[in-house]
């Protein structure tokens, strides 16, 4: 078919101008973020115009824009400026807008009582010298303040209802101080949790603080004196029993892990003593005893060795030694390990067993013994046969019978097994590189 030259002009005419619109409509994101800027640029008092766009959804998006407001402009001007982004908010959909005023930004609502809401919050804000930063958001809340002293008040007045301030509508509560930190859901009440912490930092001083309200509610304090968990433990529980399950004390480098039962006395002083040495990094004291956090696996042994004779350490369920930090390259394995150094339930392994087996296979990036042997090989060099006969020669020797047993190395190694002379192979669903016969020929010529 022969086409005339008009009809073909015509026709290419047709098909740039739907190129041409199709293009607009999948980056409508971006257009609704040039307009807010073109909308806005050269608004008295509007030092400069930011914006982003989304185009996630075709024939669809959504752009955001902030107006940077001069500094020194007057609370009146701040008011009117906001309740007009509200407006065009409100007249423009899929678009959200912001007003930065120095230090905090105002997140606009497309209603002006809402708006009127967030204003008196900012308004409560602005000349607070505590107050370093902040973002009133439509979802959430958020503060920085640079004195911890006003924490717990400010969190009362952001989420609570009050007689100046009352909760913005459908917003979570953020409030950070340093190591004081408050996150509330909209509409929850943190009043007991509040309660507590000022009862405790009154009493002993409060140093570090986490307040969560949901999903999962807790409250985790630090005191100055580790010597004082249990004192400043059982004073929140007291003064807000409706969390105490949700407690948590802490004290120095040592952790109080809160439930319904109260630590021992011999749990806390070995806790305190232990806390105190420069080798030891955290101590954590739980239901069933402590775990300790070391640098290396030699404190570990000395750690077993000092505290074979303990009676804090004898009545305890156990004492365990862990390091979850990977050394650097040409460090001795094991690299992370657990091990039982004392108490009345024995690990499957000794400390001593854990650094000569590390030592033995320097390959070995983990090893845990406390109730099994969990052991896994490190990925920084090529897996081999001997190392994998090696671990099996150095834990048959050591493992006694009946404990489960299981080694790792990705895709290259897997065995579970329970010691003995001639253990059952458990099963493993993946092929691997090596062939556990491997592992298993070496452990019964090893078995003693």
């Amino acid at each position: 078919m022969t086409v005339a030259p008009r009809t073909l002009a015509t026709s290419c005419a047709a098909v740039l101008v739907v190129g041409l619109t199709s293009a607009c409509a999948l980056n409508a994101g971006s257009a609704k973020a040039q307009r807010f800027e073109d909308d806005w640029r050269g608004t008295p008092d509007v030092a400069e115009v930011e914006t982003d766009a989304s185009n996630d959804l075709p024939f669809a998006g959504s752009a955001h824009g902030t107006l940077v407001v001069e500094p020194g402009t007057s609370a009146e001007r701040v008011a009117e400026l906001f309740h007009e982004l509200g407006a065009y908010v409100d007249a423009h959909d899929g678009v959200d807008g912001s007003l930065e005023v120095e230090h905090l930004t105002l997140g606009a609502r497309p209603d002006r009582e809402r708006n009127d809401a967030v204003l008196d919050t900012w308004n409560a804000l602005r000349d607070d010298p505590a107050v370093v930063g902040g973002e009133l958001g439509t979802s959430e809340v958020s503060v920085d303040l640079d004195d911890p002293e006003r924490f717990a008040r400010l969190v009362a007045d952001l989420a609570l209802p009050g007689d100046e301030l009352q909760p913005l509508e459908g917003t979570d509560v953020v409030v950070t101080a340093g190591p004081f930190v408050a996150e509330v859901a909209s509409g929850d009440d943190p009043s007991a949790a509040l309660d507590a912490l000022r009862a405790v930092d009154d009493e002993y001083g409060v140093t570090e603080a986490r307040l969560v309200t949901s999903p999962d509610p807790c409250l985790e304090l630090r005191v100055v004196d580790p010597a004082r968990v249990a004192d400043a433990q059982a004073l929140a529980r007291s003064t807000a029993p409706e969390i105490a399950g949700a407690l948590v004390v802490q004290g120095g480098d040592v952790t109080f892990e809160g439930t319904d039962a109260d630590a021992s006395p011999e749990a806390l002083d070995l806790a305190v003593r232990l806390g105190a040495r420069p080798d030891v990094t955290a101590v954590t004291v739980t239901q069933d005893g402590l775990e300790v956090r070391v640098d290396h696996v030699e404190v570990a042994v000395a750690l077993a060795d000092e505290l074979a004779d303990d009676p804090d350490a004898a009545v305890l369920g156990s004492v365990l030694a862990a390091n979850d930090d990977v050394p650097g390259p040409g460090e001795p394995g094991p690299w992370v390990f657990r091990t039982v150094v004392a108490g009345r339930t024995p690990g499957p392994l000794t400390a001593a067993d854990v650094r000569d087996v590390g030592a033995a296979v320097p390959a070995l990036a983990r090893l845990a013994a406390i109730d099994r042997v969990s052991a896994e090989f490190g990925e920084h060099a090529p897996l081999t046969e001997e190392d994998v006969a090696a671990l099996a020669r150095e834990l048959a020797v050591r493992v006694p019978a009946g404990t489960p047993v299981q080694v790792t190395a990705g895709g290259d190694f897997a065995v579970e097994l329970t010691a003995g002379p001639d253990p059952v192979p458990g099963e493993i669903t993946y092929p691997t590189r090596i062939d556990d016969d491997v592992f298993y020929d070496a452990w019964r010529e090893a078995w003693p």
